[in-house]
């Protein structure tokens, strides 16, 4: 899996060769698409802050920093996969003060107000399991996120979303092979 774009264009994540059960890391394609579409929205990736929940091994979250993003927090509880991410990080040199690796279940991490708010969150949660709307819905909650700020959601394809998100606005749904992509942008509090 290589990064696209920016510092660290076209170097290669280390993922597992077998898998780690319940993750699939945002293909080349998609991870390509979300990208264009925030960046034709405004989104500004030098010195923002991101969130990468379900983190894996980390693939859009190291756009970010490719990108020139200031911090970037990793939230993820798999030890195989902060095996990983701690590897990957190691492996690109990237400074201890651009990131932040959380071992920790999201639902418990984002029970908490937040030190600081994010510019971009990215959900990326195993599939079939209904966990992208309630943790949208606890971003807005407590405050997670920066006015106008994005929530990009990578979800199952037939995932049927029936209404909106109080504090949110949905401006992107689109299918990619297997994947819809999400994007809402956070308008006010609930």
């Amino acid at each position: 899996m290589r990064i696209i774009s920016g510092e660290y264009r076209g170097r290669k994540l280390k993922t597992p060769k077998k898998g780690i059960e319940g993750y699939r890391p945002a293909t080349y394609k998609v991870r390509q698409a979300i990208f264009s579409m925030l960046v034709a929205r405004g989104m500004e990736f030098e010195g923002s802050k991101v969130i990468d929940l379900f983190a894996g091994t980390g693939s859009l979250g190291f756009e970010c920093l490719s990108r020139g993003s200031q911090l970037v927090y990793f939230v993820e509880n798999n030890p195989e996969a902060i095996k990983y991410l701690k590897t990957n990080l190691e492996n690109f040199g990237v400074e201890k003060s651009r990131f932040r690796i959380v071992p920790q279940d999201v639902n418990k991490f984002l029970r908490k107000h937040p030190d600081e708010k994010f510019h971009v969150c990215f959900i990326d949660p195993p599939y079939r399991k209904g966990l992208a709307i309630p943790v949208i819905k606890k971003l807005i909650k407590n405050n997670w996120i920066v006015e106008n700020g994005f929530i990009v959601s990578e979800v199952e394809k037939d995932l049927k979303i029936r209404k909106e998100i109080s504090g949110t606005n949905l401006i992107i749904n689109r299918e990619y092979g297997q994947t819809r992509i999400l994007i809402w942008t956070k308008t006010t509090n609930p």
